[in-house]
């Protein structure tokens, strides 16, 4: 008898705040679960740093830990079948190619590069960390005065001050939807 393995599926929302990330997730995890009927796990940049990387700082060496900790889970949950959405900055490219490789091995991955201008996103400002930098120059905002390195292949690309959260949903699920119901 001829067992195969479930596949696992992790998103990997990339881009810097107050760009939707979370949003984007909650919409895409919203239709898997209620549509395809598939559990889903969301590792969001903000949630995780209470729980899964508390203590750590916002230097070099800690985002990349930080990183690596997101992309581990997110491993171990795929690896046995999960879905697994992350939504997080994560700025370096070479450690988001390090996560998307140990993922690959077991399980696929599909790269979201969420990204708008500045200025919009400095409008939008949701948890106002974009007005807190300008009055206290030690916080440092990636894509501004700290770096972000930008995807150079993402597997999706999506302008935020041009496509609304529902096209967004709808953009990501065009991709996943094959995936999952193949899974």
């Amino acid at each position: 008898m001829s067992h195969t393995r479930k596949r696992g599926v992790v998103v990997f929302i990339t881009g810097i705040s107050g760009v939707g990330k979370t949003t984007l997730a909650v919409g895409v995890s919203k239709y898997i679960e209620d549509i395809l009927k598939k559990k889903v796990t969301i590792l969001d940049g903000d949630e995780v740093r209470t729980w899964l990387s508390d203590g750590l700082g916002f230097s070099e060496d800690d985002r990349k830990k930080n990183m690596r900790r997101v992309g581990r889970v997110a491993s171990e949950i795929s690896r046995h079948g999960g879905v697994v959405i992350c939504s997080l900055i994560a700025p370096y490219s070479k450690v988001r190619e390090e996560i998307r490789k140990i993922i690959e091995q077991h399980s696929r991955y599909v790269e979201v590069y969420l990204h708008a201008p500045i200025d919009v996103l400095v409008s939008r400002d949701p948890k106002g960390l974009y007005s807190k930098s300008k009055i206290d120059k030690t916080i440092k905002m990636s894509g501004i005065d700290d770096i972000y390195e930008i995807p150079k292949t993402p597997d999706i690309d999506i302008d935020s001050s041009e496509v609304g959260i529902g096209d967004a949903v709808k953009i990501v699920l065009d991709k996943l939807t094959p995936i999952l119901r193949n899974q």
